[in-house]
């Protein structure tokens, strides 16, 4: 269902205020029937804590903002399920949905270690028990993956980045930052303006918070699996055999089908995040990681 900032950009209200709960929930319970005969279940939202989806709530407006819609939905869901998700673990974000648990099919976590943040191939494991154990819900891993491409980049490559909107150093960067920021990819800038409305914070924006999608760098891994086609089936080869023993999983979902010609964050073609996610390249044509989950998929059904 929409992130927040909708019912602000479209309907020109706060969803989590409560003048404004009959509204929010009645939106819900309108897109549940309207959808009802294509869909199996519904997510509410998606990843509240991650900052761009969250904005402009707090994280308590958040699951207030949650917990409303799954309350409306739990009156009128018949077959579907009804749930919410976190990005990692996310503990806090649990806490609060306390409260609202009652109204909870499932809850969803999406799982990327080894590619946006560091840990090993057990994590996955630790973080589906965790959260299961704070819920007390089913658990659907609602997105994993591993993505076939990225690496570090050396002091020489990030200045010729930088070279490219000419400046010589980060700081020269930071010296000038209205007219740096001007000058980034029209997806990268709009984060900037919308998320960090004070210039004041525009350079640990750009060079700490996004920096990896400037520099289009990747720097996390799993012990013995890189970046690459092979390194991803193997990921899957390994990681799902040990996700079908979890007897709290309710169920899975593979990030994701086909690579993008660009990333959405940030736009650039040549960033690795969200382009090589993919089972299949950008013209569907499959790697190495479609059949690794064919095979595990095959050896469940055993």
């Amino acid at each position: 269902t929409p992130y927040p900032r909708s019912y602000f950009d479209i309907g020109g209200f706060d969803p989590s205020a409560d003048e404004n709960a009959e509204r929010t929930k009645e939106i819900a319970v309108f897109l549940c029937n309207d959808l009802r005969d294509i869909i199996g279940g519904i997510q509410i939202t998606n990843e509240m804590g991650v900052s761009n989806f969250t904005y402009p709530l707090t994280m308590e407006q958040a699951a207030k903002f949650i917990g409303i819609q799954a309350e409306a939905l739990s009156e009128v869901k018949g077959d579907l399920i009804i749930g919410y998700n976190s990005a990692g673990v996310m503990e806090e974000l649990h806490y609060l949905m306390k409260p609202y648990l009652q109204y909870m099919d499932y809850v969803g976590v999406d799982l990327y270690y080894g590619t946006w943040y560091g840990g090993e191939l057990h994590d996955y494991v630790s973080a589906v028990r965790k959260v299961n154990l704070i819920t007390k819900k089913p658990i659907i891993v609602a997105e994993f993956g591993y993505i076939s491409a990225g690496e570090p980049k050396s002091d020489a490559d990030r200045a010729e980045i930088l070279a490219r909107y000419g400046y010589d150093s980060e700081a020269a960067a930071r010296a000038d930052i209205e007219n740096f920021v001007a000058k980034l990819p029209d997806a990268l800038k709009s984060h900037v303006y919308e998320e960090y409305p004070d210039p004041a914070t525009w350079g640990d924006a750009v060079f700490e918070a996004m920096d990896k999608h400037f520099y289009c760098y990747l720097d996390e891994t799993l012990t013995g699996m890189a970046h690459t086609p092979e390194g991803q089936a193997e990921f899957y080869s390994e990681l799902l055999p040990n996700l079908k023993k979890i007897d709290c999983l309710a169920g899975f979902f593979v990030f994701c089908w086909k690579d993008s010609p660009s990333c959405w964050y940030c736009g650039q073609s040549d960033c690795p995040y969200e382009t090589a996610w993919g089972i299949t390249d950008v013209n569907g044509n499959p790697k190495p990681a479609f059949y690794a989950i064919k095979d595990a998929m095959a050896a469940f059904e055993k």
